[in-house]
């Protein structure tokens, strides 16, 4: 019978052979499976990943449609200040005005960029205040305001930020006493290196320059709803040349019918005047 011994065998060891194919035949599947299921998953993650670029990268893009909401009455990042100091009405900053100077063909403009922690500017205002003041009521000159914010490092609580954010709230809802607050904010200026006024004491002195008690520009200075804006307006007016054609290094930066005054403008009154008085002809 050793024949029919052999045919068994034979068969046991087929049967073998195939277990073991059928083995293999699973685990490469199994194999396949895992390699598909990872790659779907590292294609998933690099979609993800190309999304959030792009969505930074859109963020960061000034005039496009992600420009952070800006305040009414600031559509060239700045307050234009006009006759008997009654601001310029606008409408709010959008994708489509965010880089655009719409006022740059007044007459007689003098545009400033100022940053409410910076002493210079400060000395700025102490030293020609009154001349612009007079030269802007009788509509003699027209102002622009531009508040950026870059000073926080010489603040213990982020006062530059928080002060720039508060003009955007005064100029969106009390655009007519900007001036005023613009000059109650330089006599209240806080030491470098030293914690500014917290948001209720800036509403405080707000409310004490403007009589307004509204609850909406209390909680849009406390909020801090254009502190977005604020960011995207330092990165504007920032440059040689920035988003205008203006080249601001540093605060203040002055100009009138866009050309830079310079020399000693923070201390000496005249030079601002001469300036003004060459380029009006008087």
């Amino acid at each position: 019978m050793p024949e029919e011994r052999n045919t068994k065998s034979q068969r046991q060891a087929a049967a073998r052979e195939k277990a073991r194919i059928e083995r293999e035949e699973h685990l490469k599947k199994q194999k396949r499976r895992r390699i598909a299921i990872q790659s779907g998953v590292v294609v998933g993650i690099i979609a993800v990943a190309i999304v959030i670029v792009v969505f930074v990268v859109n963020i960061a893009r000034p005039g496009t449609s992600s420009v952070s909401a800006g305040p009414q009455n600031m559509i060239s990042d700045g307050i234009v200040i006009g006759a008997d100091l009654v601001a310029v009405r606008t409408g709010a900053i959008t994708a489509s005005t965010a880089a655009s100077d719409q006022a740059a063909s007044t007459p007689n403009r003098l545009v400033v960029y100022l940053d409410y922690q910076c002493p210079n500017c400060a000395d700025f205002e102490a030293t020609n205040n009154s001349q612009i003041e007079q030269w802007v009521t009788s509509g003699e000159v027209t102002l622009e305001i531009r508040p950026l914010s870059f000073l926080d490092k010489s603040s213990q609580n982020e006062y530059s930020s928080r002060a720039a954010n508060a003009a955007a709230c005064v100029a969106n809802y009390e655009p007519d006493k900007f001036f005023a607050f613009n000059t109650a904010m330089f006599a209240n200026q806080p030491s470098e290196g030293t914690a500014g006024p917290s948001n209720s004491e800036i509403n405080a002195l707000i409310q004490s320059v403007t009589g307004s008690t509204s609850s909406e520009l209390s909680s849009c200075v406390t909020g801090g709803t254009f502190s977005g804006w604020v960011a995207d307006a330092t990165k504007r007016g920032i440059g040689s040349p920035n988003k205008f054609g203006l080249t601001v290094t540093g605060t203040p930066g002055v100009f009138f019918n866009g050309q830079a005054v310079t020399g000693a403008i923070t201390t000496d009154a005249t030079v601002l005047a001469a300036a003004v008085s060459s380029a009006i002809g008087s």
